[in-house]
């Protein structure tokens, strides 16, 4: 009986200990183990080399830490958008990371996962409202600002003032990066008062649609000096239809149409090679995401909480500079990118 007691004290003891090591190793925080952390990405569409380079850099560094991460595709669709992110919250991830279509339009989605408790960080354009760890992104109303004041320099060269005629395609002005930079360029191009915007539309990033404005405007007007295009795919569109209407003249001609763009996407980076793109403010979406979701991970994982807002570097990309120094060391991700996919 003695013998029976000690054994059933031993056992109880035991089963007391490896309870306590349980519960301490459950303390640490959301997560255990890097196998238990999944991210949910809500991008707004995978057509433009930008995003392109989003979705790659987001599955790589998640491969690179040993998490998992899902990336969605809405299309260019904010309804769609905002069932990827109802479908994450449902599926209940560590974390949701999103590039918001529309940034009114999300704030519901947003709310809903801050009440589930879902950590939400941004990539590159803003939304309006609900709690946010961190927005990672470019100063959008910086580039529209720089892309202004290089047009005016351009048109100082070519005219011996500040004077001329832009045409201005925005992109998705209900999207934050879309009027910021319309905001930028228009702030900009304001104190240039002799230099006259004289037309005006949202081409919601879209190259058809850029072509088909650029159409419009050189229809209806006989002298147009520059074109601001608010990314890459907007501007090959512009210089689309400016070609198909024979008013396409080689760089260092007078009646050559200045173009400038933004993101330095594959694409864009080409055309600034071969003469067709004068200019594009070049951001780097391979870096700026992989960051983003490395804060993701030393959040969920350690609660390392990042600062609010991380902007990211842009700079200046012409025909003149492109294979200089300075640009190789900020780095052309149009490149970086072509060697990840191999294309």
């Amino acid at each position: 009986m003695r013998g029976f007691l000690r054994s059933l004290k031993l056992l109880v003891a035991f089963l007391s200990f490896m309870l306590l090591v349980t519960g301490c190793s459950k303390s640490g925080g959301p997560s255990s183990t890097d196998n238990n952390i999944t991210v949910g990405v809500c991008l707004s569409s995978f057509h433009a080399g930008f995003m392109t380079a989003v979705n790659q850099a987001v599955t790589d560094k998640g491969k690179e830490l040993g998490i998992t991460v899902n990336v969605s595709n809405a299309n260019g669709d904010a309804s769609v958008q905002a069932d990827n992110m109802q479908n994450y919250i449902t599926q209940g991830v560590s974390a949701i990371v999103i590039n918001p279509i529309d940034s009114k339009g999300i704030i519901p989605s947003i709310e809903l996962a801050n009440l589930k408790g879902i950590p939400v960080f941004i990539i590159d354009t803003n939304a309006d409202g609900g709690e946010i760890v961190n927005r990672n992104a470019t100063n959008n109303i910086k580039a529209g600002k720089t892309a202004a004041d290089y047009i005016a320099e351009k048109l100082k060269e070519k005219n011996g003032e500040y004077r001329g005629t832009v045409v201005n395609l925005a992109g998705t002005i209900s999207q934050a990066s879309g009027y910021d930079r319309d905001k930028g360029f228009m702030d900009e191009i304001a104190n240039y008062p002799d230099i006259k915007v004289v037309f005006r539309q949202d081409c919601a990033f879209d190259q058809e649609k850029s072509m088909n404005a650029m159409m419009n405007a050189l229809q209806a007007n006989e002298t147009v000096d520059a074109v601001f295009a608010a990314n890459d795919n907007t501007a090959l569109g512009a210089i689309k239809a400016i070609e198909q209407a024979n008013r396409f003249y080689s760089q260092g001609d007078s009646k050559h149409i200045y173009v400038v763009g933004i993101d330095g996407n594959p694409e864009g980076v080409q055309a600034i090679r071969e003469g067709r793109l004068d200019a594009t403010i070049s951001q780097n979406p391979i870096s700026m995401s992989a960051n983003t979701i490395q804060m993701v991970y030393d959040y969920v994982k350690n609660g390392t909480a990042p600062e609010a807002n991380t902007e990211s570097l842009q700079m200046m990309i012409t025909k003149a500079n492109i294979d200089s120094q300075e640009v190789q060391q900020f780095g052309l991700w149009a490149d970086l990118l072509r060697s990840r996919t191999g294309s």
